[in-house]
């Protein structure tokens, strides 16, 4: 199987107010599973990151070892990269894309009563509404992904999805556009989505230094118990993107209530599929039994309980 990455991981904005520390770590945790367990050749891998001091030439994946050639998340080289490098390159003929975003992003309400459109941040926007030109709706991602892009996308989104551009609506809308969502197409192409959080949420970073979706997002990945189901009258584990997207939803509450137990905040993240996912039971592994390490039962009994013995 053929498969290809995308990840983007944006901390170093231009805007002071704007800059993030967990962004780009994610992004480099993600492709460096992506060429270890998700099986992604190092050629096909496209790393766009800018840490907090500025996108280098070259990104080091710490687990693999492997390092390779980075180029800075600006709106230019994305769409250069969705529009002309992956067309020329056939990725429409591999099997599966894995294409990730960590970064800054929010929601844009297109028209009245439709569902908003998340857009993403890219590395030059530094003020809205003046570069309201720079940011990228959704439609411009998925669009290009469903035309020239492998039969089968998985998408992580980990940016929040508030409101910040209800003062920028006008200028904003004429750039972004119409979401148009995704879709199984005529061509049979199934793109399945996976947001950090749900509509008019913020997507929090951990006091480590990573992203709490990132970091739940991971572990399903690399097969946690958790995130995985048994396939019928066989000894193999699968791991579904329905499963994955559970499990992420269930860690990222659990760490969250953790995370701000001392405080006063009241702080909502809830990780969701996108709602027109045509193809949530779609298997991202199959999983030998003796990977899968061993799981403690709780049991709890009460006073009173009748066991039946023999």
């Amino acid at each position: 199987m053929t498969c290809h990455c995308i990840a983007i991981g944006i901390d170093a904005y231009k805007s002071p107010a704007w800059k993030l520390g967990a962004c780009a770590a994610d992004a480099i945790r993600f492709a460096d599973w992506a060429i270890g367990s998700g099986g992604v050749d190092p050629s096909n891998l496209r790393m766009m990151v800018a840490p907090p001091g500025g996108a280098p030439a070259k990104v080091d994946l710490p687990d693999s070892g492997v390092r390779v050639a980075n180029v800075a998340p600006t709106r230019k080289a994305i769409m250069a990269l969705l529009l002309t490098e992956i067309r020329k390159r056939n990725w429409g003929a591999s099997d599966r894309l894995y294409f990730y975003f960590a970064g800054h992003g929010c929601s844009h309400e297109w028209a009245r009563g439709q569902r908003p459109e998340p857009v993403l941040f890219p590395l030059d926007v530094k003020e809205l509404p003046i570069d309201s030109n720079l940011l990228l709706g959704f439609e411009d991602i998925l669009s290009p992904l469903r035309a020239y892009g492998p039969r089968n996308q998985l998408i992580f989104i980990d940016a929040c999805r508030d409101f910040a551009l209800a003062d920028y609506a006008s200028t904003a809308g004429a750039s972004v556009g119409r979401y148009l969502r995704p879709v199984l197409d005529d061509a049979g192409c199934a793109q399945n989505i996976l947001y950090a959080t749900a509509p008019g949420e913020r997507s929090l970073e951990l006091g480590s230094g990573y992203g709490v979706f990132a970091t739940a997002l991971l572990e399903g990945l690399n097969g946690h118990p958790a995130a995985l189901q048994r396939l019928a009258g066989q000894t193999d584990y699968q791991l579904t993107f329905a499963r994955l997207a559970a499990y992420v939803r269930k860690m990222v509450e659990t760490r969250i209530r953790r995370f701000l137990l001392d405080t006063p905040y009241r702080y909502v993240q809830a990780p969701e599929i996108d709602p027109d996912a045509r193809q949530p039971e779609f298997e991202i592994a199959t999983i030998d039994a003796a990977r899968v390490p061993p799981q403690p039962l709780h049991v709890r009994v009460t006073p009173g309980d009748k066991i039946n013995e023999g």
